[in-house]
């Protein structure tokens, strides 16, 4: 235990993410060290050992809340290298955070990141995060997300049903309501050009 303490004490230390790049990070990682250290001093001790394994096997939160914040940690991580273009690395992150938690703001960062590979079936894995992504009603990038991928996979109509989903869970999103104006003027250009071929 005390060996797996000190891994991931060493893993989410903040000094190791200490470049300028990475400083939106610091809060985040310091909440994870905090954690660690909360977990180590629980399992270390058996009174309240006994007391933590009590609680989770009646439905404590512990391990729940534990969870989400190296999700947290991850996906911050998971953006900051993002930034910084590295896109592999970033990858990296965002599946360690949606192992640890499957919400809908990390699975569609995960789809994007495996997106950029331009694999087959990365592809294929990408949209079944996406899928996953859009039960969540209000997440927006989740059906923006998706509807780029049926723009680029020549499906306009699916494209535009899911762009305004994105539009509805968020009116504000500026880009959803870029793309579906860019898809809506290449529909009706098309149109004018069939007609124009008739007269």
């Amino acid at each position: 235990m005390k060996g797996a303490y000190l891994q991931r004490v060493k893993q989410f230390h903040p000094d190791r993410y200490g470049a300028p790049a990475l400083a939106d990070l610091q809060a985040g990682l310091r909440d994870v060290l905090s954690a660690l250290n909360e977990a180590y001093a629980t399992l270390s001790d058996r009174a309240r050992r006994t007391d933590y394994l009590a609680r989770s096997a009646s439905g404590g939160r512990a391990a729940t809340e534990a969870g989400a914040t190296a999700a947290r940690a991850d996906f911050q991580k998971g953006e900051a290298a993002r930034r910084t273009g590295d896109h592999a690395r970033a990858r990296l992150f965002f599946e360690a955070a949606v192992r640890s938690d499957r919400r809908a703001d990390y699975l569609v960062s995960l789809a994007t990141e495996t997106l950029a590979t331009g694999k087959k079936e990365d592809r294929e894995r990408a949209r079944r995060h996406l899928e996953e992504a859009m039960k969540d009603p209000t997440c927006s990038r989740a059906f923006q997300a998706a509807g780029l991928m049926a723009r680029d996979d020549g499906d306009a109509d699916a494209a535009e049903k899911l762009l305004r989903a994105s539009l509805k869970a968020d009116p504000r999103n500026e880009e959803a309501a870029r793309e579906l104006h860019q898809l809506q003027g290449r529909r009706q250009n098309r149109a004018e050009a069939r007609a124009d071929a008739k007269k």
